[in-house]
C-alpha cells in the first residue's frame, strides 16, 4: 500500500509498518521556502524521498514533522513515519509526519 507518493523509476520501496503507516527516508534542505500552507502563508521544507535523494529533484512538504527540531543551515537525512489520518479536518493534510530518527545532520 502506498499513500499516493509519486515514485520515481529508481526509487526504493517504502516500508509498510502497519496498516495506515509507512517508514520513509527523506533528505531535508538546509533552508525552508515560502509556501501556501493550510493556514495561509507559511514556510515549508524542501525534501527528497527515497531514491530521489542526491538528485536534482526536490519537492515541497507543506506539513510539519512531529518531533523534528529544524535548525536552518543544516541538511538532514531522516527516517519518517508517515501516518494516514482517517478523518483529517479541512485544515489538515491526509498525512501526519513523525520523526523516527535523524540519520545525519550536515552543515550546508
Amino acid at each position: 500500500m502506498s499513500f499516493g507518493y509519486t515514485l520515481h523509476a529508481a526509487e526504493t520501496p517504502i516500508v509498510i509498518l502497519e496498516e495506515g503507516s509507512e517508514l520513509i527516508t527523506m533528505r531535508i534542505q538546509a533552508n525552508k521556502v515560502a509556501c501556501d500552507g493550510f493556514d495561509g502563508n507559511t514556510t515549508c521544507f524542501m525534501v527528497q524521498k527515497g531514491a530521489s535523494i542526491g538528485t536534482d529533484f526536490w519537492e515541497q512538504l507543506n506539513e510539519p514533522i512531529d518531533g523534528f527540531n529544524f535548525e536552518p543551515g543544516y541538511t538532514y537525512d531522516v527516517q519518517i513515519k508517515v501516518v494516514l489520518r482517517e478523518n483529517p479536518s479541512e485544515d489538515q493534510s491526509r498525512f501526519q509526519y513523525n520523526l523516527v530518527k535523524i540519520i545525519s545532520k550536515t552543515k550546508a
